[in-house]
């Protein structure tokens, strides 16, 4: 019986000494199996392979984006909390959105540096 790409990820990680970037996993994998790039559809295998990883509880996402065996890092290291993973940025970025729709209902939007208020008077004036 042929070995899962799953579980040629697993060894591959396992014989490692440091975490690993997704390619190099799959490249591995792909060698080990025996396939080469023309026999597989690669999107559709690495795809496959990176869901396998992300929902095999013995495979944990760490820093810089690499994978590495659960087994070797503490609970910690591979759970953030919920707040963490809310993006500050997007944050700050529905903050200014929300202010400019704010600015506009008032009135209080420039255009070329001048308040819209501004140019409805000097238009009146320019006879």
């Amino acid at each position: 019986m042929e070995k899962s790409f799953i579980n040629h990820a697993y060894d591959v990680v396992k014989e490692s000494k440091e975490p690993l970037a997704f390619k190099a996993i799959f490249d591995e994998v792909v060698s080990r199996s025996g396939l080469t790039e023309n026999d597989i559809d690669v999107k559709r295998a690495m795809s496959q392979l990176y869901t396998q990883l992300t929902f095999d509880g013995r495979f944990a996402l760490v820093e810089d984006n690499k994978w590495d065996l659960r087994e070797r890092h503490t609970y910690n290291e591979t759970h953030k909390p919920i707040n963490e993973i809310n993006d500050d940025d997007e944050t700050q970025s529905d903050d200014a959105e929300e202010k400019e729709l704010l600015d506009e209902e008032l009135g209080l939007v420039k255009d070329n540096g001048e308040d819209k208020e501004d140019l409805g008077e000097s238009e009146g004036s320019d006879e």
